[in-house]
């Protein structure tokens, strides 16, 4: 099997019709797509330790789930970045090829693999006009509160951190539904705080609340570099102990 016989097998199960307009991938580079293969390396992105392994270990293709070139590259040189990649590849002899947003919707792909590493199955699709049948919807046995699940989740995916934004099962200790619009009125500060601790959610030492550190433009959750806009209104809030 040829690297572009390769990719044609992948296309026919994740067809170019599954990913999104503004998607780039399939046949990132090759410096012959007639070229046998024989071992292919898996990885997330195409980094230079990952194109470093697939050479040592003389792999003739290197399968990625993002794109190794999602941008215009401005020079393919071992001194820019995205080009440097390009070079390793050419230099080992080894062809990419890249599966993003089609791999996560496409049946037996990233999102239904989450999905059953869950322990759950999938019932429908859901999506936007871009990518109609990118997410997945499944049912629960019983129900359970938003923080739970996502420890669950956490736990199951063996991931270092979750973050939980948005959620409509967890009441706020305001009367509010997470996930809405934020607008202060004469909340006090401890309510303001109850809010934003239950809105956002990062869980990297596996503890059940946010934990929060100050910055010069506010009070930022541990690890959120910036605050999405339902809780600007938050931001100068002080962490109380």
């Amino acid at each position: 099997m040829t690297v572009y016989e390769f990719y044609k097998f992948l296309d026919k199960i994740y067809p170019k019709e599954l990913s999104c307009p503004w998607d780039n991938d399939g046949i990132m580079c090759s410096r012959d797509p007639d070229a046998s293969v024989r071992k292919v390396l898996v990885s997330l992105d195409a980094t230079e330790r990952a194109l470093k392994y697939a050479s040592e270990g003389e792999f003739d293709l290197l399968l990625t789930h993002h794109p190794m070139i999602f941008r215009k590259l401005e020079a393919v040189t071992p001194a820019t970045l995205g080009g440097n990649r390009v070079v390793a590849a050419f230099g080992g002899d080894i062809s990419v090829i890249s599966l993003h947003t089609r791999l996560d919707a496409g049946r037996g792909g990233v999102n239904d693999s989450l999905v059953e590493k869950l322990g759950y199955t999938s019932s429908e699709t859901f999506g936007d006009d871009e990518s109609p049948a990118l997410g997945r919807i499944f049912e629960l046995e019983s129900q359970i509160g938003a923080e739970a699940f996502s420890l669950s989740v956490k736990e199951k995916l063996g991931a270092q951190s979750v973050r939980l934004t948005g959620c409509k099962a967890v009441k706020d200790s305001c009367g509010r539904w997470c996930g809405r619009r934020f607008r202060p009125s004469r909340n006090s500060q401890r309510r303001r705080y109850a809010l934003m601790r239950r809105m956002f959610l990062q869980c990297s030492t596996g503890c059940r609340r946010a934990r929060l550190v100050r910055s010069r433009s506010g009070t930022l959750p541990h690890g959120i570099s910036r605050m999405p806009q339902t809780a600007l209104a938050c931001r100068r809030v002080r962490n109380k102990r």
